[in-house]
This record gives C-alpha cells, structure tokens and sequence, in this order.
C-alpha cells in the first residue's frame, strides 16, 4: 500500500523557508527612523523567526513515528541519520572550512590546520551558519526514546 503524500506540510516547509529567507535579508531592509516602523520591523522579525521552531516541530514529527523494537531497528535508524545528516554535514563543514581558508590566506602547518578545522566544528560553527544542526543532532539522536514516551 503506497502512502500519499500531504500537501499540508510541504506548505509549512515552504512558509518555513521563506521565513528563513525573509529573516537573512531583513537587516539590508532601510527603513525611516521612526518609532512606529521600528515596532512594526520588530514585530514582523518575531513572527518570522517563527521558521526554527516550524523547522524542528517538522522534523520531529516525521522522526518521533519511529516504531523500533529491536537493536537494529535502532541501529538502523541511527545509521541512517549519520549518512543523510551527519556526515553531510561534516563535509560541507570542511569545504566550508577550506574555502575560508583559502580566502584569507591563512598559511599554516598540516596540524594546526586540522587542529584549527576541529575547532571550528566543534565550537566556532555551533555560533554561526551551522548552529542550527546541533540542535537537530541532539533531537535526532533523542528521536526514538522520545517516540517511546510520548506517543
């Protein structure tokens, strides 16, 4: 039996990544200096920010119907987490990491090099472009136990 696809939340992801898109530009947007346009700049940047929590209400919607029972159901599933979000991650950190360098011009020996790369992965980009997939690890990771006592 094939499921069909809901359209509900495809919706959701795409007001999500509007929003997404909406915040990251929203500091170019000049408005006049007036009290009332500050509020209302204010008071649209707060719904907007809205798309993190939609993100991760999302994600664990389709990752808390996990219905393990064994070891390897688990092991599965956390296999499957490391390939499609992990490891995908931790490559484009890299590529991330060596296209900075490589713009900077940063000369430095092989070991610092890698000393600074795990650095910056493990505590630089938890404040920048990244910071949002470490929250995603954590809930990935608690996933399965959580389905178990919630649902």
């Amino acid at each position: 039996m094939e499921r069909k696809r809901d359209l509900r939340y495809d919706f959701i992801r795409v007001i999500a990544m509007g929003a997404v898109i909406f915040i990251h530009v929203s500091d170019g947007i000049e408005m006049q200096q007036s009290l009332n346009s500050q509020i209302i700049k204010e008071v649209v940047e707060s719904l907007v920010l809205l798309c993190n929590p939609l993100f991760f209400m999302i994600s664990g919607h389709f990752n808390l119907h996990f219905k393990g029972t064994s070891r390897s159901d688990y092991k599965r599933y956390y296999l499957k987490k490391l390939f499609n979000v992990v490891i995908p991650l931790v490559i484009y950190q890299f590529m991330f990491y060596c296209f900075t360098n490589y713009l900077t011009h940063q000369q430095m020996g092989i070991k610092l090099w890698g000393w600074r790369l795990i650095l910056d992965i493990f505590q630089d980009y938890t404040t920048n472009y990244f910071w949002f997939m470490y929250p995603l690890i954590a809930y990935l990771i608690a996933a399965p136990f959580l389905s178990k006592r919630l649902l």
